[in-house]
């Protein structure tokens, strides 16, 4: 009887044993983080940086460095195809999807991306920086540039009237409206009627 209840004990603890080794195998897996933007399209020369949610230092990898290439979250699109990149910062996993196309190649599509500020109100000559919610090779355009001209992100009027701005990077597209007003005219900006983001 004794050796019986020593032998159940010992199966008792090795069970125990099993089930705390396998919870710390499940502790010790890595955790999941968002990759921004998780996917995109960028042109073969072009650039794009990807930022993850955890930040420090980690490894940076591509499923196909022949399509895509990266380090330390900066992609470039080297060859036609798609590529995985994986960031892993911190026992934290992220990935995104790269296609890469033929430079020049419009996407069809595109993702929304904030563009800030999204309404700009300018008197003659002033300037305003507009800023994407991501980073990388950005496409400039102003939909009236007789108003409002776009270089390098920074919105300056040069007349009057209102224009759309658009930034695009990789897939992602976002717009801002800037408003080139005479001097003096800035008080219409409470007539919520006649300024609107709408785009």
């Amino acid at each position: 009887m004794e050796r019986e209840y020593m032998k159940k004990q010992i199966i008792f603890l090795l069970l125990a044993l099993l089930v705390v080794g396998m919870s710390a195998c499940k502790e010790e897996k890595a955790k999941t983080m968002t990759l921004n933007p998780d996917a995109a399209i960028i042109g073969v020369g072009e650039s794009l940086i990807i930022q993850p949610s955890v930040s420090g230092n980690g490894k940076w990898t591509s499923s196909d460095e022949s399509v895509a290439v990266v380090s330390d979250g900066i992609v470039i699109g080297i060859g036609i195809g798609s590529a995985t990149i994986t960031a892993t910062i911190n026992d934290h996993v992220g990935t995104a999807t790269i296609h890469v196309v033929d430079k020049g190649t419009t996407p069809t599509t595109y993702r929304s991306m904030a563009l800030s500020p999204e309404l700009t109100i300018l008197e003659a000559g002033k300037t305003q920086q507009l800023t994407p919610a991501v980073s990388g090779t950005i496409r400039w355009s102003s939909s009236n540039p007789s108003a409002v001209s776009i270089s390098g992100g920074i919105a300056t009027a040069v007349g009057e009237g209102k224009s759309v701005v658009r930034a695009v990077v990789g897939s992602n597209e976002g717009k801002a409206v800037v408003y080139a007003v005479q001097s003096g005219a800035r008080s219409l900006t409470g007539q919520k009627t006649v300024l609107t983001p709408d785009t």
